[in-house]
């Protein structure tokens, strides 16, 4: 919005606008401060130059890469795990895509971009259900830039695309577990390290492994996961898994700043590429919980004791609970406490209508008694 202002010593008001190239600037009117006719008329000037910069907002839109980042963390903070974590890595892979086929303002985006980004997603790492939610946000930004006058409609809207079925998390055998821990260990990634130990041994996410060497605290054996990078923003402690503390005393020492490593925002993507270069296709970091889950339950650790482990949802462990095979929980009928039956059973059998008479009997006895 255009406004007067003052300007050292000058007896002229100056206007300060936005050009054409979207700066802000300033320059002297041919009015006076001391002229209450020329202060009126430098306010009409003002207000005809926001009025012009509003015309030209609408018509042109604002560039998406100016404003779109820090909208979101202004409208949902900065936290990495939380909803503005994972919609600024959304709206970078969806950056990508605009920057390459020239979108850079939201009266650009046409209904068709919907179909093309499922197609290039597909070809650059990323799932159908990843491009949809990636798409629902970029109408969600369409909506805010409407709002801002940026467009006159939003073609994203209503456009009734079908998720698929997410998949099961694959379970980790011990032969992937060797072969990719091999794999790594060649390829020398610290943060690509860093995510696969600690999704092995204390069952992290991968947003979880970015940890400040202060919360990794070995001599105690414990390690605190600050709220900022734990789902649902709330910190936990967790036990430090005794086979995974040489490993993980060589990864402090090679951590290079105030974290343990830094997790790109593409992680997810990389790991996997990572996977299927080491001949080890349809894994995933995400997997290695799965499999920490599932080889507690079946070694006898309970569903509660899992959950506190992994500060994990308990719908998703008792999923992997309740998947278990007959075999993996052949034991559990022992160690249900009944009451012996032999007696009754090996007793012979009642004749035809003494149960009746013995029921009578018994009321009989509780009512004299």
């Amino acid at each position: 919005m255009a406004s007067l202002y003052h300007k050292g010593d000058s007896q002229f008001i100056w206007l300060r606008y936005l050009s054409s190239e979207r700066k802000w600037k300033g320059k002297p009117t041919s009015y006076r401060w001391a002229n209450l006719g020329d202060v009126r008329q430098a306010r009409l000037l003002a207000r005809r130059q926001t009025e012009a910069e509003a015309a030209n907002r609408a018509d042109r839109g604002e560039r998406l890469d100016e404003w779109v980042l820090p909208w979101l963390i202004e409208k949902y903070g900065k936290a990495e795990t939380s909803t503005a974590g994972v919609y600024k890595r959304w709206w970078r892979a969806i950056g990508r895509y605009l920057d390459e086929t020239g979108v850079a303002t939201a009266g650009q985006v046409r209904r068709e971009l919907a179909g093309k980004y499922l197609l290039w997603r597909g070809q650059h790492g990323g799932g159908r259900n990843s491009a949809i939610a990636e798409i629902k946000l970029l109408a969600m930004v369409i909506d805010e830039a409407k709002a801002r006058g940026h467009c006159h409609e939003n073609p994203l809207r209503r456009l009734g695309l079908k998720r698929d079925k997410a998949e099961e998390k694959i379970v980790w055998s011990d032969a992937d577990i060797i072969a990719a821990a091999a794999h790594f260990e060649r390829e020398k990634s610290h943060w690509m390290l860093c995510a696969f130990y600690f999704g092995l041994y204390q069952a992290a996410r991968l947003r979880q492994c970015q940890l400040p060497l202060s919360a990794i605290r070995i001599s105690a054996g414990v390690i605190h996961y600050p709220g900022h990078l734990v789902k649902g923003g709330e910190g936990f402690s967790q036990p430090i898994d005794a086979r995974f503390v040489p490993i993980l005393k060589r990864l402090v020492a090679a951590a290079t700043g105030s974290t343990i490593c830094v997790v790109p925002w593409d992680a997810s993507i990389r790991l996997r590429r990572s996977l299927d270069r080491a001949g080890l296709p349809g894994l995933c970091h995400h997997g290695l919980r799965a499999t920490w889950i599932t080889r507690a339950a079946q070694a006898g650790i309970s569903e509660s004791q899992a959950m506190a482990f992994c500060h994990h949802e308990s719908r998703e462990v008792h999923r992997v609970y309740k998947k278990l095979s007959s075999i993996s929980i052949a034991h559990v009928p022992a160690l249900m406490s009944l009451p012996a039956l032999s007696a009754a059973v090996d007793a012979p059998a009642a004749k035809p209508g003494n149960a009746s008479a013995s029921r009578k009997s018994r009321i009989r006895d509780r009512s004299h008694g």
